[in-house]
Order: structure tokens, then C-alpha cells, then sequence
């Protein structure tokens, strides 16, 4: 069996970005003779110490003549085609779909097309949870043989140890010495952020040493959220100074930034993992997120959760949070030991060898 991943990331590494590296890193040391890695030009050194062949591809057309091949995988809703080789594609949530209010403008029914032109043609689909599964079985007609829960990892910088040599925040807080809460994640409508800071604004009434750091990009040009912040920083004058605006943190800045943190706080309206959560539990920080969708069935009742929209709700939760629960701490440290990147890999390079052998789609 031959597989290959479409390893070609953006240029900053969000979630998507950070599956598709930590999938390239396990998937080299794990299977070096059976996968190959399409990368674009400026990440090609990232890439090249992964293990295993790397090929260079500007387009799909790069791809497309790739030859020797049996799989192909495409970590971002869809795989390129390549011919003779079986598409695998990675779903991570539906939504473009159940709120298409929070994208832009064209950007659902586009993605919701892709999808839909490739059903017939991919061989299996990877969902990052039971939730994304059924949602996407939900709004799309797939055998269910066809759709495989592959759940996402957390890496092993995130702990609740000191960080080692990986750490480069280069004092990110500089200047800010109170306790504070952390939301990591782009400032998009879907992240609900008036809610948290609303939430915040009863909280902090109560707690006046604590602050809130934003870490991620403002995305002014994809359905952003920045115009509700910045408002919010605006009429509250008195609470501005406590609030920390970090935009885009890198990856290597990340685990001090939550090891540091009282508690990892998520109003995402959606999520098809939950993977800041994870990386809060793994730091042993207690995470506070809205129920209803896939955190629910990674971390259970390890987490603290609030209704959607639910303001006072939600305060509540973090107040929760704040008292600390050494038996919830533990098993989020439990949690993260068993959700490994190594994992993820495995079930991915069984469902590559699943699909070489599947009778072809279409």
C-alpha cells in the first residue's frame, strides 16, 4: 500500500494546519515506506525530517500526476484525485451547513458543493468525532461503512510540567501579572465571543485580579467577530485594561500560555472536537465550553458547560471552574494521555490500508 497525504499547509497553522503536521509526523515515524507527503515550497523543511518521502506541489494539478499510488488523503474536506488511487477525506464539522450565518457570504454553499460533487468518488471519509459523523450522515447520503470516527490528538508539549526548550512566548503577558482566563482561537462569528465577554463582565465583577487574554487572529475578511470585541472594549472602559488582545500565538508559545492560564474558556457555538479542550485538560487547566456538540462526547463531565447564549450561564461555569476540582484535573490528565497524535495516525494509516482494498466508489 501506497498512500498520499496533501500535507501542503497554510501559512499560519491553526487546527486544521496543526492535524495535517502532527498527522504528517506520525504517520513518517510510524509507516515511512507506505506514505508520502505532498508539501508546498515554504513548508517543505517543516516536512522534510518527518520520515519517508516528501514531494513538492504548488496545485492539484502537481498531484494529479503523482504516480504509484493507492491513496490519496485530504486532511481539509476533500481529497485531490489522483488516478488509480482511492480517496480518503477528513470532515472535521458541518458548520458551513447548520450555520451558515456565521460564515462568509458563498463560502457554505461552495464547501457544501466540494463535498457533495466528491461523495460519490471518496472512498472513506475521517470524522473527527461521533458527532461529526452523524452530522454529516445527517445532511449527506454516505453508507455508513463509509464514514470512520478518527479522533483528533493532543501533543505531548501540553502538560502541566514546565515547559521545556520548545517554549518561545518571549513573555507574550509581558505586564500582565493577574490570574487570567484563556480563549485560543480564530475571533470568528461562530466563537460566539460576545457571550464570553459577557460572562466575564459578571465574573470579574467578583473576581477583581482576573483577566482575559484572546489569543487569535481577528480575521477581518472570514465572518469576524473583532467588531463585537472591539465594541465591547469600547463601552467598557474599566474592564479594557483587563483584557489581553494577543491576535495569531504560534504553536511553539502555546503550551506556557495554558499551563499558565485558571482556566481554558470556549463559547464556540460548534465543535467538531474540541481540540483547545483537549490541550486545556492536557495542561491540567479546567475548561469551561457551550454543550451541544462534540466536546461533550471527548471529555464528558470533565469539563464545565453552559447553554449557548447563555451569559450568566456560562459565568457560572467559569466561577465552577475557578474553585478547581483536583478529581476533574485528573482525569482531564487521564483523558489526554489516552488521546495521543500517535493514535490519531494509527486509525489513519488503518483506514489508508482499509481503502487500498475497498472496492472502489463510483
Amino acid at each position: 500500500m501506497r498512500a498520499l497525504l496533501d500535507a501542503r499547509l497554510g501559512r499560519r497553522l491553526t487546527g486544521i494546519g496543526q492535524y495535517t503536521l502532527r498527522l504528517a509526523q506520525e504517520l513518517g515515524a510510524l509507516a515511512p515506506d507506505e506514505v508520502i507527503h505532498a508539501v508546498s515550497r515554504r513548508h517543505r523543511h517543516v516536512l522534510a525530517a518527518v520520515g519517508g518521502p516528501v514531494i513538492v506541489a504548488s496545485s492539484e494539478a502537481d498531484l494529479a500526476r503523482t504516480v504509484g499510488v493507492d491513496v490519496v488523503h485530504g486532511p481539509n474536506f476533500h481529497a485531490p484525485a489522483i488516478p488509480g488511487a482511492r480517496r480518503v477525506a477528513t470532515v472535521h464539522d458541518i458548520g458551513y451547513l447548520t450555520l451558515p450565518e456565521c460564515h462568509p457570504p458563498g463560502l457554505p454553499e461552495r464547501l457544501d458543493g466540494v463535498i457533495r460533487r466528491s461523495l460519490e468518488h471518496t472512498a472513506l471519509f475521517l470524522c473527527d468525532s461521533a458527532y461529526t459523523r452523524d452530522e454529516f450522515l445527517t445532511h449527506y447520503e454516505v453508507e455508513p461503512e463509509r464514514c470512520r470516527v478518527v479522533h483528533l490528538g493532543v501533543s505531548e508539549h501540553f502538560c502541566p510540567c514546565e515547559p521545556g526548550p520548545l517554549d518561545t512566548r518571549r513573555d507574550a503577558l509581558r505586564g500582565m501579572r493577574q490570574p487570567y482566563l484563556l480563549h485560543v482561537g480564530a475571533m470568528i462569528k461562530r466563537k460566539d465571543l460576545g457571550t464570553l465577554l459577557g460572562a466575564f463582565e459578571l465574573v470579574a465583577a467578583e473576581q477583581p485580579a482576573l483577566g482575559l487574554v484572546l489569543a487569535g487572529n481577528k480575521t477581518r475578511r472570514w465572518a469576524s467577530d473583532w467588531p463585537t470585541v472591539r465594541e465591547w472594549l469600547r463601552s467598557h472602559p474599566s474592564l479594557r485594561r483587563r483584557v489581553r488582545i494577543l491576535n495569531y500565538v504560534p504553536p511553539s508559545a502555546l503550551p506556557r500560555l495554558y499551563r499558565d492560564a485558571s482556566a481554558i474558556v470556549s463559547s464556540s457555538l460548534l465543535e467538531g472536537f474540541g481540540l483547545t479542550a483537549l490541550e486545556g485538560l492536557a495542561s491540567g487547566v479546567p475548561v469551561v465550553a457551550i454543550s451541544g456538540s462534540a466536546i461533550e462526547e471527548i471529555a464528558g463531565d470533565i469539563v464545565y458547560f453552559a447553554a449557548a447564549r447563555d451569559v450568566s450561564g456560562y459565568a457560572k461555569g467559569v466561577q465552577l471552574a475557578l474553585q478547581g476540582d483536583p478529581v476533574r484535573r485528573a482525569r482531564g490528565l487521564e483523558l489526554a494521555q489516552r488521546l495521543t497524535w500517535r493514535r490519531t495516525a494509527e486509525l489513519t494509516l488503518d483506514a489508508y490500508r482499509a481503502a487500498a482494498s475497498a472496492e472502489r466508489p463510483g
